[in-house]
């Protein structure tokens, strides 16, 4: 209300100061598959449905037996407990009409979204944006492929894709149609024991790379980490650790692979991204710069149409700071600051209604090669002989 005259004791609350910022760092998955014999109460053809985590037994036993969407869940929860939003796709009558129905669109009746499209919706629902995307039986396609890059980059997620499955120089042939910073593509396949068979089959191996990315902390890399459920690769993928082997000549390639590891286990080896540029290398640089997107936009919306004054750009770049000094100190990231740059914030955009933060940040490079240097120093001999 207006300032008038009183007579007494007044109080107001001065609204400043920092505001804590939470770390959105929560892994979900999109998948994006057909699920012939799945209850169409609980998955409806053409609606994104979420699986709570491998306790929700309801929807895991809506999907049926028969089909592959099970075994796409079976291969997530194997690796990690973690939030699945399953968009069922209609059933294509060839593989020409199943592409298209995972690339998706809007239906020109409904106005609803559908196929990968309908990813862009999930937050509205669901109250978060999927941060991993795969498309498992379809995403060594490339007109599938590009879509699910486009997508995840405009919702800073990451997108995991196959291989052709075939021989090594298919593979490295297929990753030259790519230069994706948020991408990981893996190959071969890997086999698995099918309950329903009686025997092992193979399968894609993107929903358990995306299970382990799901459950690997986001300032660490997802390589070398155990792929849980399975009984081998699909295509013997030697690994020595000396540059000779084909698990390096993709992973120098920037593929994926699974191997045998020496010391004992399956296991999903190559840590590198899509990119063609060097600053993006590895997988993880862009999984941490979509843990900061999706926490800033999620957690500086307190920050919109405020009075732009000194004190919001102390405060707001205070908040900011005070953030970033706790991922440091918890060792998440190397360094990092924010700072509000003059030469950005002019009088005329301060007027128009915009205001500039800038922050950076690095994290800690990962260990692809490690080199044991040896030495002969015959100086440690110099005190055998007794004096």
């Amino acid at each position: 209300m207006p300032e008038g005259y009183f007579h007494g004791v007044k109080h107001t609350f001065i609204d400043d100061g920092t505001r804590p910022i939470t770390t959105q760092s929560d892994e979900s998955i999109y998948l994006a598959c057909e699920a012939p014999n799945a209850n169409a109460n609980l998955f409806p053809v053409g609606a994104t449905t979420l699986i709570a985590g491998n306790q929700d037994d309801k929807m895991i036993a809506g999907l049926g037996l028969g089909s592959d969407a099970p075994q796409w869940i079976d291969g997530i929860f194997d690796q990690v407990n973690a939030k699945v939003f399953l968009h069922r796709l209609p059933e294509g009558a060839d593989a020409a009409e199943t592409i298209s129905n995972t690339i998706g669109g809007i239906d020109p009746d409904t106005n609803k979204r559908h196929g990968l499209q309908a990813a862009y919706d999930v937050k509205q629902r669901f109250g978060i944006d999927p941060s991993i995307f795969i498309a498992p039986g379809v995403s060594q396609n490339t007109a599938v492929a590009t879509e699910m890059a486009a997508i995840s980059k405009k919702l800073a997620a990451g997108f995991i894709i196959d291989g052709p499955n075939g021989q090594v120089d298919d593979a490295i042939a297929y990753r030259g149609n790519f230069d994706e910073q948020h991408g990981l593509l893996i190959d071969p396949y890997v086999t698995v024991w099918d309950a329903e068979a009686d025997g092992e089959i193979s399968e894609p191996s993107s929903a358990r790379a995306a299970g382990i990315v799901a459950a690997t902390p986001w300032w660490e890399s997802a390589s070398s980490r155990v792929m849980r459920g399975i009984t081998g690769a699909a295509r013997d993928i030697d690994y020595r650790g000396d540059g000779s082997s084909r698990a390096e000549l993709l992973n120098q390639n920037g593929i994926a692979t699974v191997v045998r590891h020496p010391k004992g286990g399956y296991k999903l080896l190559g840590g590198r991204s899509l990119s063609t540029d060097p600053k993006f290398t590895f997988f993880k640089r862009s999984r941490v710069m979509n843990v900061f997107a999706r926490t800033i936009v999620d957690q500086m919306q307190w920050t919109v149409d405020k009075n732009i004054t000194r004190r919001y750009f102390e405060m707001v770049a205070d908040s900011m700071n005070k953030w970033i000094r706790r991922e440091v100190s918890l060792e998440h990231i190397a360094g990092g600051r924010c700072w509000v740059e003059p030469g950005l914030n002019t009088a005329e955009s301060m007027e128009g209604g915009d205001a500039f933060f800038d922050y950076d940040f690095v994290e800690y490079g990962e260990a692809e090669r490690v080199t044991f240097r040896a030495h002969i120093n015959n100086g440690y001999l110099a005190g055998i002989v007794p004096v």
